[in-house]
């Protein structure tokens, strides 16, 4: 299982391999989202129709419901450990990071709480940083849940998706 980060439907957008990887993922993995990714999805969707761009935003609502199989919800557990990463986070790098990283947090913990075996994401200055990565672990082996992978490229996701 791989949760898909929004940036990665949004990247499909402008970029047919892209979408191309997520078509050909939903027929080999099971793609998971969560309910921050459903909203930041449908953030982004009106954005492009107030922009002009009503055509971009149908196909990122169509791709997006296309490809996802599930989705992991916002629950109490997800919650409590999305705030001890953003505790971790405001007591090690800065409370504007913990604050701006809010909805990674949670997108994050909810893969970890699923025990989702890898999180793509194009996202590589704040969730997918590799001091905020270590973060995550910290806190995940304090609280006994795997932290997932970051794939980070489409060239890592086509070949973590090879390899399903």
């Amino acid at each position: 299982m791989i949760l898909v980060d929004t940036s990665i439907y949004i990247s499909a957008i402008s970029d047919y391999e892209v979408e191309h990887i997520l078509r050909e993922a939903r027929k080999k993995a099971f793609i998971i989202s969560s309910e921050v990714i459903e909203k930041e999805i449908d953030a982004a969707a009106t954005f492009l129709r107030r922009k002009g761009r009503k055509d971009d935003a149908q196909r990122l609502k169509e791709l997006y419901n296309d490809v996802i199989s599930g989705t992991i919800r916002l629950t109490d557990r997800v919650i409590e450990l999305s705030d001890k990463y953003a505790t971790e986070v405001r007591n090690k790098v800065s409370k504007d990071r913990a604050y701006e990283m809010k909805d990674d947090f949670r997108i994050v913990s909810s893969a970890a709480i699923g025990s989702i075996e890898a999180i793509a994401t194009f996202n590589r200055r704040t969730m997918a940083n590799p001091e905020i990565i270590a973060i995550y672990k910290e806190i995940n082996d304090r609280n006994r849940v795997k932290t997932p992978m970051f794939i980070k490229t489409k060239e890592e996701l086509s070949k973590f998706l090879s390899l399903v």
